[in-house]
């Protein structure tokens, strides 16, 4: 099984690989969230014990900083160009950022040495929330780009349409809604392993990434070195959700001081430096209001977010906080209008970008909330109102306000299913009534949720089929747990009969211009480059057969795994004919489609009123991927993204003092991550039904965002449903002991 070497302890991991020899990195990084300095003495470090070098932003040379290449060009748009230096030259914007670097021959003399490092900083007053960054005007201007610490604006250009449908409004519905920040944390954390070949000018990087070659080409940029002295390998990858995709400072800094140095060096972060740079997600105030008709038809959707985007502007943040939170804002109902507006806001803690979901987990949480809310104002019941404005199948292909087209689905099915499902034996009124009895609070909470996967760039796939029968496939998508391998082996066994035997990815060299994985993309995209080099494969196969044969191509068939001339005795396997010919090969490229996983999760949830305790006691999922190749693969997909949504529900919340921005929650014993426990006792039921896509030569749909896009609204609508049932006022995310405990208390004042 795929499998089974991770579960033996057999997978190849940064830490696995350091090589004998190797240098060792520590960063310096500032202690206080935001603060300017006025240079940096080193000298007592450079001399400790075991170190080989200490430095500083001067020493760095014509090294580009990080800055995100997106750009907006509508009008009133505005995405500052904000920079963020590898190290820190004279200011400093979190907790956490890096100054210095000291290089030693081993990690404990390097720790030692950067506590030598001094420098005298002048603290500033730090912006620590983007409830902060609103409600209070700016003490200190965080960069004198972002005016105001407001670095993006954006809208989606449907204000009047918007505005006329509120007008005719026979309802309203109105919600605030606070998002926490999370922290992705997966279980490997990042690092690098730099090298420097003097005599081919070559660097190495060894980093586990979710795209070596994309990688490779954004870190050669930042050094101002041509893509092809700049190579990435990515191994095992220990989870990623996201934040790995992109560069970092310490990638940068380690490349500078392997050149300099001529030796490898190695730096792999601890899981304080984690929390302290790693880039983060989802924190937003939200403003949302939704306009019904008389008859509970949804006329226009508005909403206003506040983004948190950091102290830095990461590389896809600002696609994250515009496209993310728009192109799903209507969600899988029939909403003619809408005003999406969004303000991201300077802070000074770690910057934020792309975690699974992309923007479409807040955007759908808000959405759902407001309809939960349109359904307690106008009385309606809130799984009839949403069946009420649900976009019909004879509707499909449907236009979005936001432009996109949704090619086939069944939405209501997908409702009925998940209602059907949950209320197989007992109804949610009875499930109400019997806590109530045992002195605990039901609640019941629907997400109908969907995804706008990434579209590309697009991938390069070559499949070789040597002379021993061994299938080979290289494709610039990267595995960080998906079992990559299963589903493109479904695909080239389906189109050649033959087994994949290896799969080779994570090599900058063999993939210069794979896009890597991220946006629930690598199906659509290099599924279908796969899918297409075996129709490549068979064509090149029936050319060859043909003159051996001598026939036209067009007069060979293949059908289960031989080649043939209907009516004669010319037949050869496609494995012998690889043997004969030394071997067969071809590639093809896939992509440039976006497709629309979508479906409905219902949560069931008990809450102890006397201390608050939220439980999820049921939960259905009920979705539609289009084609599905690997089930198991795509229900372990599904369960993880579904447990990071119950995170982001119950538990995470990434905090900091308000008062300086040091970070409180800078430990596992202090970051409130979901425990085994927490999905052991969490009862679900999987159901699929396929609706293939018609943008994709396989029909599939991503999978790799659903549960978290979807999860979270559930889980939040459940809870703010049953505090609804006792009285209490909604509230946001996460819907801790506390919070829960304090909304009840407040209702029975």
């Amino acid at each position: 099984m795929e499998l089974d070497r991770f579960l033996v302890g057999r997978g190849t991991y940064l830490a696995d690989i350091v090589p004998d020899g190797s240098l060792y990195a520590v960063f310096v990084r500032s202690p206080l969230a935001h603060a300017r300095f006025d240079g940096i003495d080193v000298e007592a470090a450079r001399g400790a014990p075991g170190v080989v070098a200490v430095l500083t932003a001067t020493d760095l040379g014509d090294v580009a900083p990080i800055v995100s290449p997106l750009s907006f060009t509508g009008e009133g748009d505005f995405l500052a160009p904000i920079e963020r230096p590898i190290l820190c030259q004279d200011r400093v914007r979190h907790v956490g950022d890096p100054v210095a670097v000291v290089v030693a021959t081993s990690e404990a003399a390097a720790i030692d040495a950067a506590e030598l490092v001094e420098i005298d900083y002048e603290p500033l007053a730090a912006v620590t929330s983007v409830t902060s960054a609103v409600d209070a005007p700016p003490a200190v201007e965080i960069d004198a780009l972002a005016p105001g610490n407001v670095a993006l604006r954006w809208s989606s250009k449907g204000g009047e349409a918007a505005a006329r449908a509120f007008e005719a409004a026979a309802t309203v519905a109105r919600l605030d809604l606070d998002l926490s920040r999370v922290a992705p944390m997966p279980i490997e954390p990042r690092g690098t392993i730099a090298s420097y070949d003097g005599g081919s000018d070559r660097l190495t990087l060894e980093i586990p990434a979710q795209g070596a070659g994309l990688l490779a080409g954004l870190l050669a940029a930042c050094l101002k070195r041509d893509p092809a002295t700049v190579r990435v390998i990515t191994r095992d990858v220990g989870g990623s959700f996201g934040m790995k995709t992109y560069p970092y400072p310490e990638y940068l800094a380690l490349a500078v001081a392997a050149e300099r140095l001529g030796r490898p060096v190695t730096w792999i972060a601890s899981r304080a430096e984690s929390l302290q740079t790693d880039t983060q997600a989802r924190e937003l105030r939200a403003h949302g209001e939704l306009a019904l008709d008389a008859d509970g038809r949804f006329l226009a959707i508005r909403v206003r977010h506040e983004v948190d985007l950091g102290g830095y502007i990461s590389f896809f943040e600002p696609h994250v906080a515009t496209y993310g939170l728009s192109s799903v804002a209507t969600g899988l109902y029939d909403i003619p209008a809408a005003d999406i507006q969004v303000t991201g806001h300077l802070t000074n803690t770690p910057w934020t970008d792309a975690y699974r979901g992309a923007g479409k987990p807040e955007a759908i949480l808000v959405l759902e909330a407001l309809v939960d809310e349109a359904a307690r104002v106008s009385g309606i019941d809130p799984i009839a109102l949403r069946r009420r404005n649900l976009i019909a199948p004879s509707a499909l292909p449907f236009r979005t306000v936001a432009g996109e087209i949704y090619d086939t689905g069944d939405f209501p099915g997908r409702l009925d299913a998940a209602v059907a499902s949950a209320d197989t034996t007992v109804t949610a009124e009875t499930r109400r009534q019997t806590a109530r009895a045992r002195g605990q609070l039901f609640g019941r909470g629907v997400s109908l949720w969907l995804d706008t996967t990434s579209a590309g760039p697009v991938d390069l796939a070559r499949l070789v089929l040597d002379a021993d029968g061994r299938m080979t496939a290289t494709v610039g998508s990267q595995d960080t747990g998906q079992r990559h391998k299963a589903a493109f082996s479904a695909i080239v066994s389906d189109k050649t009969t033959l087994a994949l035997d290896v799969l080779r990815q994570g090599d900058s060299v063999d993939s210069p211009d794979g896009g890597g994985t991220y946006g629930a993309k690598t199906m659509a995209v290099a599924g279908s480059a796969v899918a297409n080099a075996a129709d490549a494969l068979i064509e090149t196969a029936r050319t060859r057969a043909g003159k051996r044969f001598g026939v036209s191509p067009d007069d060979v068939t293949f059908e289960q795994g031989d080649l043939f001339v209907p009516g004669t005795n010319h037949r050869i396997s496609l494995v012998a004919l690889a043997r004969e010919e030394g071997g067969l090969a071809a590639e093809a490229t896939g992509g440039g489609a976006t497709t629309y996983p979508n479906g409905c999760h219902l949560c069931d949830v008990e809450i102890d009123p006397e201390t608050g305790r939220v439980e999820v006691v049921g939960y259905v999922a009920a979705d539609d991927y289009g084609r599905i190749l690997d089930q198991t693969g795509l229900v372990d997909q599904l369960v993880g993204g579904v447990e990071q949504g119950l995170g982001q529900a119950i538990l995470e919340r990434v905090g900091f003092d308000p008062a300086d921005g040091q970070l409180l929650t800078g430990s596992l014993m202090d970051y409130g991550l979901p425990r085994a426990a927490d999905m052991a006792a969490m009862p679900r039921v999987v159901l699929t039904e396929e609706h293939p896509c018609t943008t994709t030569p396989l029909g599939t749909k991503g999978v790799g965002q659903a549960g978290a896009i979807a999860s979270a609204a559930a889980i939040l609508n459940a809870v703010n449903d049953a505090l609804a049932h006792a009285g209490a006022c909604p509230i946001g995310a996460p819907t801790t002991p506390l919070a829960v405990w304090t909304a009840l208390q407040a209702a029975d004042r």
